[in-house]
Order: structure tokens, then sequence, then C-alpha cells
């Protein structure tokens, strides 16, 4: 269940650098002398940027994303080059997990290690007397980068023990920023996610007086970011309705899901959720033609992600067969069948090569017998 925690926090940090605490237009960063920005006071967050490339990573968009970070990569006042990196890292890791590759590791922390100088040095500066809503944004930021760090270490170095460290820290920064402005809909939805799933794992030990099932409590904060107006939003949607599943819920996953796939136009994210939750619920109708059309996303997309099209039909191959389509299973197995893999990915793959193997035999025999009646 940790590993499912730390696989959703692509959503989660996707809202974490995106409130604003500071009305502050890319236009005022005048151009300044080269420093080291890992020591340099941080600039208030650059609302406009990321505004922009909140809403291209949401829509997938990282070509309109990487846009935004190379404007701010040009300009030459390094007191925006932390928020600079830790969109660069944003998006690297992404594109990571979208598509999964692992590139750009050693950017992907550099990049990490450099914002944390530079905003904790900024906290210890500015001291007390800095106001709160600044104090706010500094820590959520904190708390983006150790949420990032915690993803990479799970998602792409398979070391869940290693992620529980800055998971850990991360959820600590994202309560603090909340304490400071309980305006900021990232911190509420880091904390709500971190305290869903940590309640779902121990969920057994909920009977004993100091654990406390805070799953219900969690819902209602992803619902309440989900409905406040801002960037966090689309990141509260997704996170929300792979909750439900976990809930039992699924029947609730749909109407959650509908109005941000038409606004994300159809996002891979959201897709894999919306479709599971017909798949669990058994409504085979609705799961096949959203599996159709999760599949359809993932083959337009730039890069194929392997694990994202066999998993996906699989699942259709498997709604097919409870709909007796036994030309569509055969169509969905030689689709699988026919993928080149590299010798790591058979490795990987071998057991979901061999199902599809067995099901489209079984679908072969379906249908002689139907031909011969």
């Amino acid at each position: 269940m940790l590993r499912h925690l730390l696989s959703i926090m692509p959503f989660l940090v996707l809202s974490t650098i995106g409130w604003t605490a500071a009305n502050v237009p890319m236009q005022a960063f005048a151009a300044q002398d080269d420093a080291d920005d890992s020591i340099v006071v941080v600039a208030p967050e650059p609302v406009e940027a990321m505004s922009v490339f909140h809403h291209a990573l949401a829509c997938e968009n990282y070509a309109a994303a990487r846009a935004v970070v190379d404007s701010l990569k040009s300009m030459r006042d390094t007191r925006i080059k932390p928020w600079m990196r830790i969109m660069r890292a944003t998006l690297t890791i992404a594109v990571a997990v979208d598509f999964g590759v692992e590139e750009k590791e050693n950017l992907f922390h550099s990049d990490l290690k450099a914002a944390t100088r530079a905003i904790e040095w900024t906290l210890t500066q500015e001291g007390d007397e800095s106001p709160n809503l600044r104090k706010a944004s500094l820590h959520a930021a904190l708390g983006t980068i150790n949420l990032l760090d915690a993803q990479w270490e799970n998602e792409i170095d398979g070391d869940v023990l290693k992620a529980i460290g800055p998971a850990g820290r991360g959820y600590d920064e994202m309560e603090l920023a909340y304490s400071l402005d309980s305006t900021r809909m990232d911190a509420l939805l880091g904390i709500a996610a971190y305290r869903f799933y940590k309640s779902n794992t121990l969920k057994f030990l909920t009977w004993m007086p100091f654990m406390k099932d805070e799953r219900d409590e969690s819902l209602i904060n992803m619902r309440l970011v989900m409905n406040t107006p801002g960037l966090s939003q689309p990141s509260a949607a997704t996170t929300l309705a792979w909750s439900l599943i976990e809930m039992d819920r699924a029947d609730e996953v749909a109407e959650i899901c509908l109005p941000w796939l038409q606004e994300l136009d159809n996002s891979r994210y959201l897709l894999e959720p919306y479709a599971k939750a017909y798949f669990v619920v058994e409504d085979w109708d609705q799961a096949r033609a959203a599996y159709d059309l999760y599949l359809a996303e993932i083959r337009a997309a730039p890069r194929l992600n392997m694990n994202r099209l066999l998993g996906a039909l699989s699942r259709a191959v498997q709604t097919a067969r409870q709909q007796q389509d036994w030309s569509a299973v055969v169509q969905y197995c030689e689709e699988a069948l026919s993928q080149p893999l590299t010798e790591d990915e058979w490795a990987q793959y071998r057991d979901f090569h061999d199902g599809f193997e067995r099901y489209q035999e079984q679908a072969d025999e379906k249908l002689a017998t139907y031909h011969e009646d």
C-alpha cells in the first residue's frame, strides 16, 4: 500500500508547486548577474509561469511545460532559479513515470539539492519576521522536493523502504505550510493523501486506541481541494478516484473523472482509474469502452509505455472475455504479442506474454466452435 501511495505522487507534486502565495508575473524578474542559485534568497513564486506549467503538465503536454522551464532558465535573475529547478525536476519525473523511462537522473537529483539549499538558506535569512504566507510558500516547496525524491526512489529505483524517509518529510513540510496558510490547497491535498494511504495501509490496526482511521476525513479534504478553484484540482480528482477504488467505492469514480477527462483532453493519468473503476464494479460495457479509450491515448503518446500498454490490454482482454467477444480477445492478444520486447522487458513481462498466448488460444477455440456450428 505504501507503493500505491507513492505511485500517486506525480499528481501530488503537480499540485504542490502550483498554489500561489504571491502574484508575481514572469516579467518581474529583471536581468541580474549570474551567481550560485543554491545560496540566494529565493524570489516569490512565479505565478504566471507556474499556471502555464501546471496546466500543460496536467494535460500531459510536456513540450509546453518544457518551454516554461526554458523561459525561466534563460532569465539571469538567480532568485528565480530554485523554482525553475523544482519545475524541471517535476517535469523530469513526470516524463519518466508516464513513459516508463529513466533519464536525466543526475540532473533530477542536482536540481532537488540546489533548490533545497536555496530554500533552506532563505528561511534562515528571513527568520521569524518573514510573513506566514511567505514561509508557507517555502515550506510547501520543501514538501514538493521531498515528495519528488520519494517518488523517484519508489517508482524509478524501486526502493520502497528508501522512499519512506522523504515521503514522511514531505508530509511534515506540507503540514507546516498548511498551518501557516490554510488556503494552500496543495498542502491540504498532500496531507489528505498521505493520511489516507497511511490509514489504509494500517487499517487492520484501527481497533487499537492510538490508531486513528483518517480515511473518511481525508476523502472529504480531497473533495474540498477538487472543488476549490485552483491548480490543485486535477491532482485532487485523480487522487480521490484512486482512493475511492481503495475504499471499495468504485461506483463513485466515474462522476469524479468525467468532467476532468473533458477538461484535460483524456489525460492518461486520469483514464487509468476511470477505466479500472468500471472494471472493478463489473460494468463490462463501460469498462470495455473506457479501456479502448485508454489504449488509444497510450498508443497516441509521444513514447510508448510498455507497462501501461500491456496492463491495459490485459484488462481489455478480460473485459472482452466477459462479453464473450472472442474476436476482440484475439485482436487485443495479437497486439500484445506483437510488441517487440527487449531482453529486460521480456524478463519483466514473461507472465503477461504467457497469459496473452493462453487467452488467444482459448478465443481461437471458441471462434472455431462457432464456425463449425
